[in-house]
């Protein structure tokens, strides 16, 4: 079961290219978290630039979950749209399962979408992300590391999966309504429209995004731990 103080973390990332939807989404997250009591991890950079910045989300989703319980990853082109649901409602349909799931991770058109996901700490979850991160065929795949993991899912795993319903996890335009928990504008050119028309205003009328206003690190360390140079083990924070 899921529990409802345990420790959450949501993350996202945003280079230079995506600096300017980075800073229209970062404060509905951070908003989010401080409203519940999450850390809220933002970094303004790739994390390994050997690679293409979408695979920095594996790196950084291993680093945190050797700190946190959970972790949920927002891709800088989605914002909380209702921040009064807390992580464990979101997920709440199969909470009470057995063995809680590894992966909570929507479908779409395509199959799965990684710009909106929730991981717990395992040993199947690191596992998966050192397979991912191995997979050397899928690094300049249009799809990055969304194709690796769809690679494995597809072959012998023992990865505990848990596919939502869109609208609870990881809504588009074209599905989005009032309640929905995100927003998330993948591929759309009108991105930054979409979610400025859907994201709260603030008391003073104005949509939450300056430029700048969170455009900070807001995070608990600067990256692996020099001691431990893979990202994959679990354990290596205390």
């Amino acid at each position: 079961m899921i529990q409802k103080n345990g420790s959450v973390a949501v993350l996202t990332l945003d280079t230079a290219a995506m600096r300017r939807l980075g800073n229209l989404t970062a404060p509905s997250k951070r908003a989010y978290c401080e409203r519940h009591g999450y850390t809220f991890v933002r970094e303004l950079d790739s994390l390994d630039h050997t690679r293409p910045p979408s695979w920095s989300k594996v790196l950084l989703l291993a680093r945190e979950l050797q700190r946190h319980e959970l972790c949920l990853w927002i891709d800088a082109d989605a914002a909380i749209t209702d921040p009064s649901i807390p992580i464990h409602e979101v997920i709440q349909e199969v909470a009470d399962s057995v063995s809680p799931s590894d992966l909570y991770i929507a479908h779409d058109k395509n199959g799965i979408n990684c710009g909106v996901m929730c991981w717990r700490s395992s040993t199947r979850s690191y596992a998966a992300f050192q397979q991912m991160w191995d997979s050397v065929e899928h690094i300049w795949h249009c799809w990055w590391e969304q194709a690796a993991l769809m690679h494995l899912l597809a072959g012998p795993h023992d990865l505990l999966v848990s596919y939502l319903p869109k609208t609870n996890l990881n809504s588009y335009p074209e599905d989005w309504q009032p309640g929905h928990f995100v927003l998330h504008t993948p591929g759309r050119f009108d991105r930054e429209e979409q979610l400025r028309r859907r994201l709260p205003p603030t008391p003073c009328g104005r949509t939450i995004a300056f430029p700048g206003w969170y455009c900070t690190r807001n995070i608990l360390h600067d990256g692996p731990c020099a001691a431990h140079p893979c990202p994959f083990s679990p354990g290596v924070h205390p």
